[in-house]
């Protein structure tokens, strides 16, 4: 619980670590999260659709992960985790693993 609780495993989790999952890792997930879609019901559809969200948002694919958010968001309207991906998305963040590295201000 502490783990689940600490900054390390939240910036890991919303995307601001540097370190990049492993994209065979995440593909495993959306394809475990698409099959379990089939069998959820009504009261967690919302939040299968957004982790799946998150999971192609972690890849870069910011189109699909928008549709998935979407189809939380029509499933609950107020799914957090969704609501901060499409913010995220139309505000056109990526996790921080694929943002370029900043530029280094000159000294003066």
């Amino acid at each position: 619980r502490r783990a689940g609780a600490s900054r390390l495993a939240a910036e890991q989790m919303i995307g601001l670590s540097a370190r990049a999952p492993q994209h065979r890792d995440i593909l495993l997930a959306i394809d475990l999260c698409e099959a379990y879609v089939h069998w959820s019901g009504p009261e967690t559809l919302a939040t299968a659709y957004g982790v799946i969200a998150w999971f192609h948002w972690s890849l870069g694919g910011s189109t699909l992960a928008e549709q998935y958010a979407f189809a939380a968001l029509d499933h609950d309207p107020h799914h957090s985790l969704a609501e901060l991906l499409v913010s995220a998305i139309g505000q056109g963040f990526l996790p921080q693993w694929l943002m370029p590295e900043p530029r280094r201000r000159a000294p003066f």
